[in-house]
């Protein structure tokens, strides 16, 4: 009786050991970079303190290059390049980054080669071309060469719609919906299959955050892309149909709660969220990421407030305007420098007084360059 005692014990505790080492393949994984924030602590940060350099570039001017503050939607910046979306005109403005009009790609319609909406655009590295995305699941590819000819259209309609956001990978795209239960979504461009993408925040939350106010939810990063949860700021790592926890910013008891906000409530998500702000944190609106820092700006007691971490050192800087006097907001990184590009009405908010270039009437946007 004795030795058989001993013999269940021990399959017992095999047992046990299995279902522990089971339980520890399911468990979450902890983020590479864990941040405490307190928001309470403002300081005083001056330009200097963050970038060794700053260059400001006004935009050509002519007519089939100018933009203004309607029908800007979002840029990116690739090959030397300055990309910039002109939503009111289901365009795609391009400079080169000292402010010359390069060209623009206009192939807004109904025919086999056209585009009915521009939803958002990326630059493919793949195909060397200007990649437009559809709401109703298309994406068509445009090589970046004289008269943009359409080099390659998917149509994965039938499988996901209501797209707000892509970002372009070698075997495929990164497709963003606010519209389904999962929001992220892997498409394979020779099959055109599209897979949810598990492991990131469903879209509940972030409708409730208020998230159509915030930029793209992707970034590029060492040649990685990082998707962002609008409602938290946490930053996941895009790997094929993986998503692995990345950052996540600890902002203690302003961390954002999404029951909290009455997404029934009558106004606009941003005047809601407003309110909520003053106990939580957030939206975030974008994250950017250079060698040695994380920027992120992130709407607290209703107005928005710049975080800055130091991967190198672990330091934590917050603001809100600068020593100078000027607001400061992360824009696109491309070879380890910040991309901002911001319209004349509000240059002086953004810009040093002793940099403001000379503001006309027919003044272009204007793009700022943060080099660390």
């Amino acid at each position: 009786m004795r030795s058989r005692v001993i013999q269940v014990t021990a399959r017992s505790l095999f047992t046990l050991l299995i279902l522990l080492l089971s339980g520890c393949g399911r468990k979450e994984r902890a983020a590479m970079y864990k941040v405490d924030v307190d928001l309470l602590k403002v300081q005083e940060v001056s330009l200097s303190d963050v970038f060794n350099k700053i260059e400001v570039i006004p935009l050509e001017a002519k007519d089939s290059a100018f933009l203004n503050v309607s029908c800007l939607s979002s840029y990116l910046v690739a090959e030397n390049l300055l990309l910039v979306q002109d939503r009111a005109n289901n365009a795609v403005v391009i400079f080169s980054l000292d402010g010359k009009w390069r060209g623009t790609l206009s192939k807004y319609g109904r025919g086999p080669e056209e585009y009915v909406m521009l939803t958002d655009m990326d630059y493919n590295t793949e195909l060397h071309s200007i990649d437009i995305l559809e709401a109703t699941g298309k994406v068509l590819s445009y090589a970046l060469t004289d008269g943009f000819p359409l080099i390659r259209k998917l149509d994965f309609s039938h499988r996901v719609n209501g797209l707000t956001y892509f970002k372009s990978i070698p075997s495929g795209y990164y497709l963003f919906s606010g519209y389904s239960r999962t929001p992220l979504h892997y498409l394979e461009s020779n099959s055109c299959d599209v897979v949810d993408i598990e492991g990131v925040p469903k879209a509940e939350q972030n409708r409730r955050a208020g998230y159509k106010t915030t930029g793209s939810p992707f970034y590029v990063f060492d040649d990685s892309v990082f998707y962002i949860d609008g409602a938290t700021g946490q930053v996941f790592r895009l790997e094929g149909q993986e998503s692995t926890p990345y950052l996540a910013w600890n902002l203690g008891r302003f961390s954002f709660k999404p029951k909290k906000v009455d997404a029934s409530e009558t106004g606009t998500s941003i005047e809601r969220m407003k309110v909520a702000s003053n106990a939580m944190a957030g939206p975030f609106s974008t994250v950017s990421e250079t060698s040695q820092s994380v920027f992120t700006n992130v709407l607290f007691m209703g107005r928005g407030v710049n975080i800055l971490y130091d991967k190198t050192t672990n330091e934590v800087k917050i603001f809100a305007r600068t020593r100078e006097g000027v607001m400061f907001s992360p824009g696109y990184v491309y070879e380890d420098a910040l991309y901002f590009l911001v319209p004349p009405e509000i240059a002086s908010q953004v810009i040093p007084y002793d940099m403001i270039p000379p503001i006309r009437e027919e003044s272009n946007y204007i793009l700022i360059k943060y080099i660390p």
